[in-house]
């Protein structure tokens, strides 16, 4: 007599409570990170879970499918979130030749200053502009100037300087034209440097 040893395989899902608390613990642990604002919701009936918010990079918008999809009992992932990059758009102007800030400016520090402290694994790079007149050294030191006056002002507010970059540059912004008033190209903007991106070189 011969015997058929042939296994046949059952998917027998996970307990859903189980998967459901799983789901509800991954999404807390990824609204630890900075930047990130997800809600999952998870149907037992098909094993799906369906992602919804904001994160700050696409390295996120990529991760956090994907970890979703490792839990036991989840067949499917279905993700909506929206890349919302952290910016400041705030700008301090400069009257024509100074490199000195105005006292309402320091509205503007203290924003940026509040910004640093809620996001301490982000660093600032800060870029002093001038308008076209003039010569062009001289304008060059003058942006310089101006970059370090809004570093110095951020560390009498506690922000560590190791954490603000300087650069000056003796043209306008890239989004001011030639036809726009003078005052707008004698401005400081900020790049965002994120410290994470920076320290996640490829491994050995």
């Amino acid at each position: 007599m011969q015997i058929d040893n042939q296994i046949i395989a059952v998917d027998v899902p996970p307990d859903p409570i189980v998967t459901a608390g799983e789901v509800e613990r991954m999404t807390g642990i990824f609204h630890e990170i900075a930047g990130v604002n997800i809600e999952s919701n998870y149907s037992d009936s098909d094993r799906q879970v369906i992602i919804s918010g904001q994160v700050r990079q696409m390295r996120d918008a990529q991760i956090i499918p994907a970890a979703f999809e490792n839990i036991p009992g989840i067949k499917s992932v279905f993700s909506t979130l929206k890349i919302d990059p952290v910016r400041i758009e705030n700008r301090i102007y400069f009257n024509s030749g100074s490199a000195q800030l105005n006292p309402q400016d320091l509205q503007i520090i203290t924003k940026i200053q509040e910004f640093l402290d809620r996001y301490p694994q982000l660093s600032l790079r800060i870029i002093g502009h001038t308008d076209l007149r003039g010569n062009a050294a001289r304008n060059q030191q003058l942006a310089l100037n101006r970059a370090i006056a809004v570093r110095d002002a951020l560390t009498k507010q506690g922000i560590d300087p190791k954490r603000l970059e300087v650069v000056g540059n003796s043209q306008p912004p890239t989004d001011v034209v030639s036809h726009q008033p003078f005052l707008l190209g004698r401005t400081v903007v900020f790049e965002i440097i994120d410290n994470q991106d920076q320290n996640q070189g490829e491994q050995p």
